[in-house]
Order: C-alpha cells, then structure tokens, then sequence
C-alpha cells in the first residue's frame, strides 16, 4: 500500500474511474463522483492529496477545497478544470487552495507528473518532521518514548509535574529563568506533550529581529504594503495554525506591537501588514524570557498582555542552586554530544567531574554544554574518559581571564585608585560596543534595562 493517499471527485464517473486506474498501481486512491460525500469523507480521513473538478453538481470545486481547507483535510490541492480563467486560476493559487489548476481535456500523464512531484513534496515535509523530531528528542535527553527530563534538585520536580500537567491543555504559558537554563527545551517539551504535536511548532526570536521587521515577521504582509514588499508573506502566528507559537524574548516586543499581539491572543483573529482581510487563527502560545516582566512598567510590558501569556507561569531556576543535579547533567551531555561527534568518550574521571562541580556556571547549561562539546572535539576518538586535564584545557582559559580580572580590580580597590561607577559605565560601552550599538540587543544579553543603555550615551563619564 501506497504511504501517499489521493482522493479524486468529478461528477462525471469516466473521469474518476480513468484517474483511479491510471495511478492506483503507485497511489492509494480513492474516487468520488458526489462533492458532498466526498467532504463527508474527509471529514473522517484525510488525505494527501486532493483532485477536484471545478464545475460540479451540488458544490463547486473551489468551495470543496476551502470546506476541507477549514477541516485540514489534506495537503496538497489538483484543480481540474474545462474552463481556462486566468484571473480563476492566479487566485486559486495564491490563497493556496492548489498547488497546480490543470486544464480539461485531462492529460494523465501531466496528472501523474503532478501527482509525482507532490508526493516527493509530502514525503520530504515528512521526513524533515521527523529529523526535526529526532532532534529534539536527542536534544532533550529523551529515550524512544519521547522527551524526558534530567534532575530534581530544587523545585525542578514541582516544575516537571507541572509540565505533564498542563502540556495536553491549551493554556498559555510563561517560561523564565536566566539566560541558558533551558527555556527553549521547555517550550518544545510542551508542544511535543501536548494534542498539537503533530502540528507546526513556529518560534521566533523578539529580541533578535530589529523592530521595523517584527510586525512582519509576526504578522505577515500583504503584497506592496510596503516599499519592498514584492510579495505576499505569511506571519509567524498565520503558521503556527493548529500548533504552537514560542515567543522567545517576549519581553522585547515593542509597546505598540504588544496591543496588536494582545488582540490576537484574545480574538484568535490576525490581520496582515496591509491586509483588510481577517484570518482566523488556532495556536497555542508558549512565551519566555528572563526579564521580570510582572514588575515591569506599563512603558515596557503592557500588564493585560503580561495577565493573557502567564495562565501558567514556570519559573526555571538557575544551575547554580541545583548542584546535586549538576553529575547528572554532566554524563548526560557528554554521552549526547559523544554521539554527535561520533566520539566513543562516555565516561568523566573522579578529577574532571570535581573540576567541572566547583565552576558555579553563570551561562548556566548552555554554558556547561558548550565547554562539555570543546572538551570532546579535542580529545582523541578512541578515548573513552574525558580527564582533568582535558577539562582544564578548555576551562582554565577562561577561568584564568576571568580570576585575573577580578584580582586586578581587587588590587586597584585596596590602591584607592579604582571607580566603580567609571568601570561601570566602561564595561556596558563594551558590551554595547560588542552588540553593534543595537541597545535592545545589549538589553537581551545582560539582562540590563534598555533605559540603562539609553542613559550611558547621554551621561558623561565621571
């Protein structure tokens, strides 16, 4: 049996049964010479592929279409059609009912050709599914039952209970915790639990995309509704449809832009750049930060926005108050990263796991895992046993810079000859220096509020 399943409709019975024949030796296909049956039984099975007639008894071709659209009842649309309407044909494909309008008299050797290339479509989408699927899965530490989760150090066990629980709900969610803790694996973990799984998972990065571009990218937009808007473009929420929208650094959202995301949120109704057009959405939205964003100002995060992403708040701690999880962590990321590299090291001598236990990891396991993943491209592929000399080559860099540093800065305090507030304003020149001179990035990175970074380029130096 075929894994790609093709459902025909024509009223007229030669049609169908000459489709059937033609293709059944490659394709699951099912014929149909009533368009209301037809939806009737997509209704209870999707299908692959759909080939409609346009001019029927009973429904149209396109109405059909846009009635198994609503019920995402298959993935890819044929047209057929005696009537060669151009202005017809454009608009069938551009609200991607189709993916070709073939013309009557029917050539099955065109339709096979079509059907051969959708399939190949369907199959790659699957396949990417899968790989993406098996990503997360090796990302997460997960066996073949799915993803799964490492420590109970602190209140990580409370935090896990609470996942499972509200995962199969729609409930929006607020993730965060500082930089690096694992907001990110979160969020998948709550799609890949939840009745959307099989759905699109769509994130995007608030903090990460300059804010003449966010309303776009968020929302969409219409052909020339702007200068260089040469075609139409779908929105981040438009597809996330029937799945999951992560909003990573929600707290970046500019003001102006969180009103129009509030009204999403509450009427689950979108609107283009441009577009006059509403369009119903289904998502469920996961957001995160590691912004406070229940004591921010109304000027930074509208408070009504905050009450519609928080119905459920997790709050991920930091590594540092989870030591007793921290050799659990640590042989986990190095078996998982052993196999990306193709390396056989699976084991941590005494010395090296001590090493690697006393750093009190500020970049928290995104931290960990980078100096876990140089530690094993160094090391020798026959090896089995990263060592505390291994760790130290690619810590005590670092750690030496970061010890020497802070002794300098001790010695120019006991001098009398260091200024805190001068230091201060250096560093954030560099940091904002480092960033481009792009203050919302600096902002994202430290944790700092932007008005700090605003104030640094008005204040003169003291």
């Amino acid at each position: 049996m075929s894994d790609i399943t093709v459902l025909c409709v024509d009223d007229e019975q030669y049609i169908v049964d000459s489709i059937r024949d033609f293709i059944s030796g490659e394709y699951a296909c099912t014929a149909c010479t009533d368009p209301v049956q037809s939806l009737e039984y997509l209704r209870q099975t999707p299908v692959d592929i759909l080939v409609v007639d346009y001019r029927m008894a009973g429904i149209s071709g396109l109405d059909l279409l846009r009635e198994a659209r609503k019920l995402d009842a298959y993935m890819v649309g044929i047209l057929l059609t005696a009537y060669a309407d151009k202005n017809l044909l454009a608009n069938v494909l551009n609200d991607s009912l189709v993916y070709k309008a073939l013309e009557k008299p029917l050539d099955l050797q065109r339709l096979k050709f079509e059907l051969d290339e959708s399939a190949r479509q369907i199959r790659d989408k699957r396949e990417n599914q899968e790989k993406l699927r098996d990503i997360y899965r090796f990302l997460s530490g997960a066996g073949d039952d799915g993803f799964g989760f490492i420590g109970k150090d602190g209140d990580l066990a409370d935090l896990w209970r609470t996942v499972e629980r509200i995962a199969p709900t729609d409930e929006n969610v607020l993730v965060t915790g500082e930089t690096g803790t694992g907001k990110d694996v979160i969020a998948r973990q709550l799609h890949a639990m939840s009745t959307r799984a099989d759905k699109p998972f769509i994130k995007i990065n608030c903090g990460a995309i300059p804010a003449p571009l966010i309303e776009s990218e968020l929302f969409g937009h219409e052909k020339g509704a702007f200068s260089g808007a040469d075609r139409r473009k779908f929105g981040k929420i438009e597809l996330a449809h029937r799945g999951t929208l992560f909003l990573d650094e929600v707290g970046e959202l500019p003001v102006d832009l969180q009103t129009r995301l509030l009204h999403v949120v509450e009427d689950k109704v979108v609107e283009r750049v441009g577009g006059t057009q509403p369009i119903r959405v289904d998502f469920r939205l996961v957001s995160a930060t590691n912004r406070a964003l229940e004591t921010a100002g109304a000027e930074e995060f509208r408070r009504d926005l905050f009450y519609r992403i928080a119905t459920v708040h997790l709050k991920l701690p930091d590594l540092a108050s989870r030591q007793r999880d921290l050799p659990v962590h640590i042989l986990s990321l190095v078996e998982r990263n052993a196999r990306l590299f193709g390396k056989i090291a699976t084991r941590v001598s005494p010395d090296a796991m001590r090493l690697l236990c006393s750093y009190s990891w500020p970049g928290n396991i995104r931290e960990l895992d980078n100096v876990i993943k140089r530690a094993l491209l160094m090391k020798s592929p026959v090896d089995d046993e990263l060592t505390l000399v291994d760790m130290k080559a690619v810590m005590e860099a670092a750690v030496a810079t970061t010890s020497g540093a802070f002794d300098q800065i001790a010695r120019d305090i006991m001098a009398g000859s260091f200024s805190f507030s001068s230091t201060e304003r250096e560093l954030l020149q560099r940091v904002l220096t480092l960033s481009g001179g792009r203050i919302m990035e600096a902002a994202r990175i430290t944790g700092i509020s932007k008005d700090r970074f605003y104030r640094l380029q008005d204040k003169p130096p003291t």
